[in-house]
């Protein structure tokens, strides 16, 4: 719906400029949400999914969550496919 689609809008670049400012834990709950609502909006394998799942497995390496990030993006990499 429109606005689940600005709802990720808003969470994406949210996560984004405060990722880039680098607060990654500030961050880490609005890429979560944009991810979680463009898996449902775009389904897992599109571009927009996989790049919010890169933007959060950035934060989540940069805070020491390392198996998370990685998981992420073994997950992504296997929905590109």
């Amino acid at each position: 719906s429109g606005s689940q689609l600005q709802e990720y809008r808003a969470h994406r670049y949210l996560g984004n400029n405060i990722q880039t400012a680098g607060n990654h834990a500030g961050a880490l709950p609005h890429l979560q949400r944009a991810r979680a609502l463009a898996v449902e909006i775009y389904g897992e394998g599109h571009r927009s999914s996989l790049t919010v799942a890169g933007s959060l497995a950035i934060s989540q390496a940069r805070l020491g969550m390392n198996a998370e990030a990685d998981a992420r993006i073994e997950a992504a990499l296997a929905s590109a496919e």
